[in-house]
């Protein structure tokens, strides 16, 4: 069966690159970032890929950039798309590098579970997705400033947030930290 996915994506899309055979029940496909929404409408649309599901979308950022020339470098990031073929019983990963000043388009108008994970992408990381439908944040508040699962994300943070039973809301207090002597024993 995976012979016969090899083929169609072969013959049939010229824009995958890569493809990894992992096990019996997995393949990595790696597709262009422009050619990435092209790949999926194939998949939602064609009969071969009947009952189609995805399943999750992970993401890798990387602290350091990528030197293109010796004027422009860029930050490159990675989604992972999982599918699964309930027909053939196959887990499909298509792998997608991208930039921010490049970024992907959305799939959530194809696939419906593919909406709170980009929200939560957007939020989390700061993936901008082109034509998103909901750009609602789901754990952070608006006024927060900031994407937390950043690698260069700080931290240590200046508000300290809690919530405060007694007058039933939540409060915004400054945080002062004070550094200290942390060798101040060895000394005495």
């Amino acid at each position: 069966m995976l012979n016969i996915l090899n083929i169609v994506f072969k013959y049939s899309i010229n824009y995958v690159n890569f493809t990894n055979k992992v096990n019996s029940f997995l393949i990595n496909y790696l597709v262009i970032n422009s050619w990435f929404y092209s790949t999926i409408l194939f998949i939602k649309y064609n009969s071969f890929f009947y009952k189609t599901m995805l399943i999750d979308i992970n993401s890798f950022d990387f602290l350091k950039n990528i030197q293109i020339n010796s004027k422009k470098s860029l930050n490159i990031n990675i989604l992972i798309y999982s599918f699964y073929l309930f027909y053939y019983n196959i887990k499909l990963n298509f792998i997608v590098f991208f930039s921010k000043n490049m970024p992907v388009s959305t799939i959530s108008n194809l696939f419906i579970s593919a909406l709170w994970v980009e929200r939560e992408l957007s939020e989390m990381f700061g993936y901008n997705f082109l034509n998103k439908i909901d750009s609602r944040n789901l754990l952070l508040d608006y006024s927060y400033i900031g994407h937390p699962l950043l690698k260069s994300f700080p931290v240590v943070g200046n508000i300290e947030i809690y919530y405060n039973f007694l007058k039933n809301w939540v409060s915004y207090t400054n945080l002062i930290l004070k550094e200290s002597n942390k060798f101040n024993f060895y000394y005495n």
